[in-house]
């Protein structure tokens, strides 16, 4: 059984090699993730923000790897503030 977190490490790795077109999200979390929490939002950029909050930088590839990346906000109990897609 794949858990969520390969899918993610596929979907992640799959986007980085070119072979679709990744769509990039500014996710911004309430909460400071500690570095063992970062872990879990491999080949994303992690910045803390003067106001103790975090922006998680990433490339997602569809809607369903979307999902995965809230899905883990949700399972690490972090309160989601905003997420945009950009261009």
């Amino acid at each position: 059984m794949i858990t969520r977190f390969c899918i993610l490490m596929l979907v992640m790795k799959t986007a980085n090699t070119g072979n679709v077109n990744p769509l990039f999200y500014l996710i911004h979390i309430k909460e400071n993730l500690s570095p063992q929490m970062a872990d879990w939002f491999e080949e994303s950029k992690i910045i803390i923000t003067d106001q103790d909050e975090t922006m998680i930088t990433c490339s997602i590839i569809d809607q369903a790897a979307l999902h995965g990346v809230l899905s883990k906000i949700r399972d690490l109990n972090l309160t989601l503030i905003s997420i945009n897609r950009s261009v």
